[in-house]
């Protein structure tokens, strides 16, 4: 009998380390049918009834530490599915691991999420997603095994435990086609195979096979295990789903696609300035509001962005700007480590100080009462005794409530304070008071001021507060990296009241054209929109399997969505594409958006095909992103440059990407196949792609087909 398995999302946030402390603290409910009627999970039919039921390997297969890919992280993944598809998770867990694809394909789910091996045989029984990874499978043994093992010929005579469902067991049957005495034992279908690899290391059984993420996983606590051989090269693991259920399927290729090109989100670093330095990027945490940080016509704007720019430029890093789901989870990312820098407007005080440290401020601002008007136009909020005669809202987590509480306790009586949910920006709070919902609020001063430049419906009271101080937040130990914030904020450049910084802040909170930017159909976190050719640059992405939101950032790199673009080498429109490659791809009139798009993203297509499709998903993609911008053949000379150097050749960040700056200088050029390229300009297309990638699929839900 199938259990099935509900978490709420709160729950599977934080999926990853309930799985691996402790599987039992997940709780089976009964709510569902045990035993649901077979039908086909179509993707229609999925958003109808309003769930996703995801075929999952029972609780202790969950709970193994696979390195680098343990399944709480596909369930963590499983989640951000259900929540783009705008449906309930339900996991139902199969009693054994042989089950789950017949249970996929009888209908009592919808998805398989085991990360299965790709094999002839079960795609006779359901249809695989585009792979998740790729792996080998190797032969496991011990490491005192007293016969040695070089190659498959000396398999003959040695016995080799796997379970029959596994793809293994076909692998090792192919094995035996070439050694005929080779002894494939079969294990029982309920014992995991992390649990034959415990056997193997305690001398129960001889050998096993498995996938190598997996033998290295057990090998980190099993000294005396080891990888005798390779039996594969790599091969696809995907998710899968029922037969037919293609609209289904694409939905989930999509997901995986964007997993794939997206900053991992499980990564968590804790490290100071120098790890961050070596790992070569900076993650800020931060909100998408007019104030912090939004998309303008496909280009990063704000003043938090441009100030973790030029701190970022200045230490050599590349920027991830991280937005966070709410307010409140801001400083928690910070103490966990899944940000390094904290910049949202966060204002000092002594309650946060107990989880982060802050660096010098760098905006002063006070705290002002702000209410709506009456129909006279009077303000509704004069002084701070009219205010108790009003509720006014503000976040929980915001240093207005605890200025809320403090006056409170000066006055002496209770005042209405109305909480409103995390994620409501205090742009919003304020538009709401504005338009009568809200009565009243408390902010910073120059937030007030910027709503104030939008509409005379509210009314700037008196301060709360005296000045106040807002700041970066850190974790208390990254010490170096606390150190190079403080220096920047007050010897540098970019130190309150220098020449950047007042201009900086003239420009988006003092100036009108800021006021047409922030509220213009060019603000993509209003109006949804990147550019004016998204429905083309959807289309044409579709059509070849890509991420329009990747295409549209390349795009915005190429020409700032200008179909009149011209670059010193002849390239035309907005994909900027040679008159040759135009021609080549049936474009007659390169200017044209329609077909200037129709022909880049076929061209990138075709780029991205030529890499091998075993690499990740995430490296073609980058060689691709490289290969348009400096050629085919100067990637090629870069690998191979790259492995001649010792690092990885299917690596583009720190490794190829190193090699192709090698190959502007005359030393590395002149060996080169393809000789001279200038190497800076395809590692800033690269980077500036994935960065502004990473800030689109941020704001916005693919689009989907």
């Amino acid at each position: 009998m199938p259990q099935t398995l509900r978490l709420d999302r709160g729950v599977m946030a934080l999926c990853t380390a309930i799985f691996l402390l402790s599987c039992a603290d997940l709780d089976i409910s009964d709510d569902i049918d045990p035993e649901p009627a077979p039908y086909r999970g179509t993707l229609g039919r999925v958003q109808a009834e309003g769930v996703l039921r995801v075929i999952v390997p029972d609780k202790d297969y969950a709970a193994l530490p696979r390195s680098g890919r343990a399944l709480a992280l596909e369930l963590d993944m499983a989640q951000r599915l259900a929540a783009r598809l705008g449906v309930e998770l339900v996991l139902v867990q199969a009693a054994r691991y042989d089950s789950i694809v017949p249970w996929l394909a009888g209908g009592k789910g919808d998805v398989a999420m085991a990360t299965l091996t790709i094999t002839e045989s079960r795609q006779e029984a359901v249809d695989f997603s585009i792979p998740v990874d790729h792996v080998r499978e190797m032969l496991v043994g011990r490491t005192d095994a007293p016969a040695a093992i070089g190659s498959l010929a000396d398999l003959a005579g040695h016995t080799v435990v796997v379970r029959r469902s596994s793809s293994y067991f076909g692998t090792l049957e192919q094995v035996r086609e070439t050694v005929p005495e080779l002894i494939i034992q079969a294990a029982p279908e309920d014992m995991h195979t992390h649990d034959i690899a415990h056997k193997v290391a305690g001398g129960d059984y001889p050998m096993t096979v498995c996938d190598e993420d997996i033998a290295a996983g057990v090998m980190q606590y099993e000294d005396n295990l080891a990888v005798v051989l390779p039996l594969t090269d790599p091969r696809p693991r995907a998710w899968a789903v029922g037969r037919g259920c293609d609209s289904l399927r694409v939905a989930v290729n999509r997901f995986i696609m964007e997993e794939a090109l997206a900053v991992e989100r499980s990564e968590r670093f804790t490290g100071d300035l120098d790890g961050i330095r070596e790992r070569r990027y900076l993650r800020v945490a931060t909100r998408n509001n007019a104030a912090t940080y939004w998309i303008y016509r496909g280009q990063e704007v704000g003043f938090e962005y441009e100030l973790s720019r030029a701190f970022a430029e200045q230490h050599g890093l590349r920027l991830y700007m991280l937005i966070a789901p709410s307010r409140d989870v801001l400083l928690d990312w910070v103490a966990r480590g899944k940000a390094d820098i904290a910049a949202a407007s966060l204002t000092i005080t002594e309650e946060r100080r107990q989880n982060v440290a802050f660096g010098a401020p760098y905006l002063f601002p006070e705290e002002v009462i702000v209410s709506g008007r009456d129909e006279s136009g009077t303000p509704l909020v004069n002084d701070v005794a009219d205010l108790a005669r009003w509720p006014v809202h503000v976040r929980r987590s915001s240093s207005y409530y605890e200025t809320l509480m403090e006056l409170e306790r000066t006055l002496g009586e209770p005042l209405d304070i109305r909480l409103v949910p995390e994620h409501i920006e205090t742009e919003e709070i304020l538009r709401r008071v504005s338009t009568g919902k809200y009565a009243a609020t408390v902010c910073d001063d120059y937030l007030a001021e910027m709503e104030a430049q939008y509409t005379d419906a509210i009314a700037i009271g008196p301060a709360l507060t005296g000045q106040r101080e807002i700041g970066w937040a850190m974790r208390p130990d990254a010490v170096k990296l606390r150190e190079a914030v403080d220096e920047f904020f007050t010897t540098g450049s970019h130190r309150p009241r220098s020449l950047y910084y007042n201009m900086l802040y003239r420009r988006y909170f003092a100036t009108g054209q800021r006021v047409a930017m922030a509220r213009s159909e060019g603000r993509t976190d209003v109006h949804g929109r990147i550019s004016p050719y998204d429905d083309l640059i959807q289309r044409y992405a579709a059509q070849h399997g890509l991420d329009w939101r990747m295409i549209a950032a390349q795009m915005f790199q190429e020409s700032r969505f200008d179909p009149n673009a011209r670059s010193w080498a002849g390239a035309k429109g907005l994909m900027q594409l040679m008159p040759r490659t135009a021609l080549e791809l049936g474009v007659s009139d390169i200017t044209n958006p329609d077909q200037n798009i129709r022909g880049g993203t076929q061209y990138m297509a075709r780029l991205l095909a030529r890499f091998d499709p075993g690499l990740p998903y995430r490296q073609r993609f980058h060689l691709a992103l490289a290969a348009y911008n400096a050629g085919y053949g100067h990637v090629l000379d870069a690998r191979r440059l790259a492995a001649q150097k010792g690092w990885d050749p299917n690596q583009w960040f720190g490794n190829v990407e190193q090699a192709m700056l090698l190959l502007s200088t005359p030393e590395y050029a002149s060996r080169a196949r393809h000789g001279f390229v200038r190497g800076y300009e395809p590692v800033t297309y690269v980077a500036n792609i994935q960065a502004l990638y990473n800030h689109y699929s941020q704001l916005l839900y693919s689009q989907m087909h």
